[in-house]
């Protein structure tokens, strides 16, 4: 397997690569040092450093690097997808097609941008980097993880964002590189499978937590089981919704015994409505939750809102939805002939929703700065919002409830 880490300068992919492979399971692989290499080939064609090369020196670098790649399987490589610039508020890519190309899956290290800032501080090989201030680098890690996800969900290549927490990240690692359970794309095309064992023609594909309930069912489900809450916000900051972070929560929950009164949590008549219609217009209706699937398994038992729910498997061969597996779902079931339509409400969501026939974004209590900030971004989406729901998106079109 052929694994691309980024992040921005001192976020310490160096470090976690040298950690990951001291795991057992990665003795098969070994490490490609980018900026090494990348010198040494710069050196060997035009007798100067990489850095010294103007861009379009640089860019024959980068790809013959990654054409030297090519034949070979098994190893790490850690590079940047883009450096700031430091009279402007732009960016200047250098993550090339070769790239996108070569590689298999794409790790992204997202680490604390304050720890970041101080190590920029005291490195040498990045002074040019130290006028940035902590909320600069935030937004330089920011924007390389929207832009990377856009494009590996694009190629159907798999993007993983990890953290730095190495007590964590280094065994999600080990495995994710040799167990294809792991693997967004893998997990897809098994959930689709158990879809189309009843032939459908039409399916719904519908998130839940926040859009089928006012409620996020994992909250009380965590406070009843005095889950920390806190560690289960942290997960999920800037909106991260990889197959890492369902991983790392689905870990918090896993000894939890205790479940919450299914009374407790209240339809959203809206999402509901737009069921039964959808029912009525011959789709079969499928939950898929990145929650907790045994509550959902309990609230389609009293409300009978779904055929099936789908979602988080904690056994050793279950697996874990994420946004990545939600989207390549919708796609194959449209590339194997079956119309999708989908309801969700988070970024979570953003690609499932654009990947459907018709995706209906739902503001469960209040606008989403990020859903927001993507609708403004991409004035071609076709997501979709319910025109009796009293929070609105600006930019997109509300439909009218049948």
């Amino acid at each position: 397997m052929k694994i691309c880490v980024y992040g921005i300068s001192c976020s310490g992919k160096d470090t976690l690569v040298s950690e990951l492979l001291k795991s057992p399971n990665m003795k098969n692989y070994r490490h490609c040092k980018g900026s090494f290499l990348l010198n040494k080939c710069s050196k060997k064609i035009f007798h100067k450093d990489f850095n010294l090369l103007n861009n379009s020196g640089k860019d024959i670098i980068r790809k013959q690097f990654a054409e030297s790649l090519q034949k070979e399987d098994n190893f790490l490589v850690d590079g940047h997808f883009c450096f700031p610039s430091l009279t402007d508020k732009s960016f200047q890519t250098v993550f090339t097609d070769s790239d996108l190309a070569l590689y298999d899956s794409f790790v992204y290290l997202k680490s604390n941008t304050t720890e970041i800032y101080k190590r920029i501080q005291n490195s040498e090989k990045n002074k040019k980097f130290a006028s940035l201030s902590v909320e600069e680098l935030h937004e330089w890690q920011c924007f390389e993880i929207k832009k990377l996800r856009e494009t590996c969900f694009c190629a159907q290549k798999d993007f993983v964002i990890i953290d730095d927490d190495l007590k964590n990240a280094i065994p999600y690692l080990s495995a994710y590189v040799n167990e294809k359970r792991f693997h967004s794309i893998e997990i897809a095309k098994h959930i689709v499978k158990l879809i189309e064992e009843s032939k459908p023609k039409k399916v719904a594909l519908i998130d839940c937590d926040r859009t089928v309930t006012a409620e996020d069912t994992t909250v009380p489900y965590f406070e009843l089981n005095d889950g920390n809450i806190s560690a289960l916000k942290t997960i999920f900051v800037d909106d991260s919704y990889s197959h890492y972070q369902f991983w790392k929560q689905a870990r918090l929950y896993k000894d939890f015994s205790k479940y919450p009164k299914i009374e407790d949590f209240h339809l959203n008549p809206i999402v509901c409505n737009k069921i039964s219609f959808l029912k009525k217009q011959g789709y079969v209706i499928y939950g898929l939750t990145s929650g907790v699937l045994e509550i959902w398994k309990q609230i389609n038992e009293k409300y009978h809102i779904f055929q099936s729910v789908i979602g988080n498997d904690l056994s050793y061969f279950g697996f874990i939805i994420s946004d990545f597996v939600k989207g390549f779902v919708t796609k194959l079931l449209k590339m194997n002939g079956c119309s999708v339509v989908s309801v969700g409400d988070s970024m979570c969501d953003i690609f499932m929703l654009e990947e459907s026939d018709k995706g209906y974004i739902y503001a469960p209590s209040k606008i989403r700065s990020l859903v927001q900030e993507y609708i403004c971004e991409h004035p071609k989406t076709k997501l979709m919002q319910f025109a009796n729901n009293e929070f609105q998106y600006s930019g997109i079109k509300a439909e009218k409830q049948e």
